[in-house]
This record gives structure tokens, C-alpha cells and sequence, in this order.
């Protein structure tokens, strides 16, 4: 398979089995689950592009998911696999001949390029607010905001909330068009039609608008097709009845009014914003340096006698030559004298306790959880928690 280390920004050969290492055979860039066999404990730690077909380690910034950090294609559609836990993705300019893709419902072709095996339940679509993409997964929940993903949306909802939960293919922004009397698909409608499937004629109508900056938005848009419960404010609009549309010709006819309210501006919950920047020390044994380590900044290096080439202290050998930079004998410990390790984002979504993880308990992944195919759970001490982490 092919391997891009961000670290050296070299791409490489290299066999399918776990630990994955780096052209730099001390460099140890993470797991890859290829069988596939899921557990309590999983690893979003790799990421694959059907473009490039490279396998990398996800960038602990997150930006490798917006963009190929080998081919540079922005990515469109984005597939985390439930049983390798590997986000493979396509991109808007795809290439025409490759071994995997993603169809246009975000589903892999012929099954996962990691465990080389197809989803094991009902895919659903994800808009993850503190990943910032979304994408499609037979997860119960989302492995990084903790949002059940088997529960369908349903009102009264925040109108954000009811669309995020909603397929894609299921979502049209129309507009109203006076001249036929017809709501008409448009890019940039100001208003959403929800369908329950290609073959039937009911829908629902709702703003486009999540929220109100002031009354005059309801007034100007959509008072002939809502009515209002309670005062009007700037705030979320939620919605306790849809209005109602039926198919017909080329468009959807209005039927009933709906009713919506505007609620004050709700805050994420604090139990998902606990991100706290800790310091964690560098063991004593040396060990494989895990994806939810930013690369480590390192000044000084000795000179290649063989090659001339600058390398870092922390080799054993010149990764450009193969010439030993040490003598035989001196082991490489001394890479634990150094200052404490690089820092580490974590997102403590219990929102019982905002105790600091001890550094032996850190998951070596960028984005780690330990959950059961059911949801998010794990026991500690006779009682269950609802855990989960970013590093």
C-alpha cells in the first residue's frame, strides 16, 4: 500500500500489516485496524484518499480532511468505516481509473480500502460541528461530538439541528415562485424542502434561515407560511409544526401553514467544550511516536559522515544513507532527557468530572474513544461514563 509520512513529507511503499512505519524504518507512524475487528477501543488515526490512493495519518490541526496533504484535492465527500475506523474520501475532481471511491451517497466502492470490507449496518449522515466536515458512517454515534446517529430527527426541533440530522439527498432549497404558485429549487432558496423519498408527493417546508437577527426576518420571508407562538426576538427558530407542501409538476404546492417560536440562543454544551491543553512528559522508555502528536520541532542534528546530510538526533541512522550516526554499543535513551512532550488538545465530554486524564491513560490516536457498537460507553469502577476524547 502507499504510505504519506506529514512528518517528512515523504510518500512511500509499504506492507499491509500493523504497526505502520515510515521509510525511516525507526519512525513509527500509528495502527491501522486491517481486520477490521471492532472493539470497546478504536482509533480515528488514519485517513485514505481514492485520488492518490495514499494512506496518512490524520493531521492532529484536522486540515488533512479538507484537503489531500499528498495530491492537494479538496475533499467533498467523507466515509468513516464502522469497523476500521479509516475516513476514506473523494474529491471534486476526481481521477477516472483507481482500485476504491465513494459514491455519490458517500458509501465505498467496492467496501473500505483499511479492512477491505463493507459497512455492517445502516449508513447515516453526519454533520459533526467540532470536526467541521461532515460525513457518512454506520456508527451509533459520532466518535468525536458524541451525537446519537440511530435517532432520526423529529419536532418540535431547532431548525440547525432538524436539517443536520436530515440526509442530504432528502434536503432542497427552494424559493416561492408568485408567478406559478409553486415553491422552485434554487441554490440560494429561502426556504428547505424536506422529502420522505423519491416517490412521494408530501414534504415539509422550513426556513432556511436558522436564526432571526430580528422580527423584521420572519415578517419579510415567511409570514404567509408560518404563524408565530410567542413573542418575536432575535434568537434560534424552532419549529413545533412544519408547514406542509405537495408535489406537483416541477415544484411543491404550499398546503398548511406551520408554527415556529424563536428561542434564545442556546450554547454548546459545556460538557463538550471542556478542551483543555495539558502537558504531558515524555516517557522514560522511548516509544512510536502516535498521530495525536504534533510534529515535534527539533534544532539541532549531527552530520551525516557518509552523505553530509543534517539528522536529527533522535535517529539512530542517517535515513538518507543508512550510515549509523552512533557507536555500537550507546543506546538511544537520551531521547527522554529532553523537555516535557508536545502539547495535546483533550474533549472531555463527561460532564460529571473535569478531572485531568493521568498520562499513562492518553489514547494514541488523534481522535480516540472507547465505545461499544451501541453508543458511547465504558466502565470505570463499577460505573458507566460517557467518555470521549480529541488529542
Amino acid at each position: 500500500m502507499r504510505v504519506f509520512c506529514p512528518e517528512h513529507k515523504r510518500g512511500f511503499f509499504a506492507p499491509r500489516q500493523s504497526p505502520v512505519r515510515c521509510e525511516n524504518r525507526s519512525h513509527v507512524l500509528g495502527e491501522l485496524n486491517f481486520a477490521g475487528d471492532a472493539d470497546a477501543q478504536f482509533d480515528l488515526q488514519w485517513q485514505y484518499c481514492c485520488n492518490c490512493e495514499h494512506f496518512c495519518p490524520i493531521s492532529p490541526e484536522q486540515d488533512s480532511l479538507q484537503r489531500c496533504p499528498v495530491c492537494t484535492r479538496r475533499s467533498s465527500l467523507l466515509y468513516v468505516c464502522d469497523r476500521c475506523f479509516t475516513i476514506s474520501f473523494e474529491s471534486n475532481t476526481p481521477v477516472e481509473t483507481k482500485n476504491f471511491s465513494l459514491t455519490a451517497e458517500a458509501l465505498p466502492e467496492p467496501f473500505c480500502p483499511g479492512c477491505l470490507q463493507a459497512n455492517s449496518g445502516e449508513v447515516r449522515e453526519h454533520v459533526c460541528e467540532e470536526l467541521g466536515a461532515s460525513f457518512t458512517t454506520a456508527l451509533n454515534s459520532c466518535p468525536i461530538c458524541g451525537e446519537r446517529l440511530d435517532i432520526g430527527p423529529s419536532f418540535p426541533s431547532l431548525v440547525a439541528q432538524y436539517l443536520r440530522r436530515t440526509k442530504r439527498a432528502s434536503k432542497f432549497n427552494v424559493t416561492f415562485d408568485y408567478d406559478t404558485g409553486l415553491f422552485v429549487e434554487v441554490d440560494d432558496g429561502e426556504f428547505v424542502i424536506v422529502t420522505n423519498g423519491v416517490e412521494s408527493n408530501q414534504a415539509i417546508v422550513l426556513p432556511r434561515l436558522s436564526h432571526f437577527s430580528s422580527p423584521r426576518d420572519f415578517y419579510e420571508i415567511y409570514q404567509d407560511y408560518y404563524h408565530h407562538h410567542s413573542q418575536l426576538r432575535a434568537g434560534e427558530v424552532m419549529i413545533n409544526e412544519p408547514a406542509l407542501a405537495e408535489r406537483s409538476g416541477d415544484g411543491w404546492k404550499f398546503a398548511a401553514a406551520g408554527l415556529l417560536e424563536v428561542v434564545d440562543d442556546r450554547p454548546k454544551s459545556k460538557g463538550r467544550e471542556k478542551i483543555r491543553l495539558s502537558e504531558v512528559e515524555t516517557p522514560a522508555e522511548p516509544k512510536p511516536v502516535p498521530a495525536v502528536k504534533a510534529a515535534q520541532q527539533h534544532s539541532s542534528g549531527t552530520t551525516c559522515s557518509q552523505c553530509g546530510s543534517l539528522v536529527e538526533e533522535r535517529y539512530a541512522f542517517c535515513w538518507h544513507c543508512g550510515q549509523a550516526m552512533k557507536p555500537a554499543g550507546e543506546t538511544t535513551e537520551k531521547r527522554a532527557e529532553g523537555p516535557a512532550g508536545p502539547r495535546r488538545f483533550i474533549i472531555d465530554v463527561d460532564e460529571s468530572s473535569t478531572e485531568r486524564p493521568a498520562s499513562g491513560d492518553v489514547p494514541s490516536s488523534i481522535f480516540s474513544s472507547e465505545l461499544p457498537n451501541e453508543g458511547l460507553r465504558r466502565k470505570e469502577g463499577g460505573r458507566r461514563t460517557h467518555r470521549g476524547r480529541i488529542h
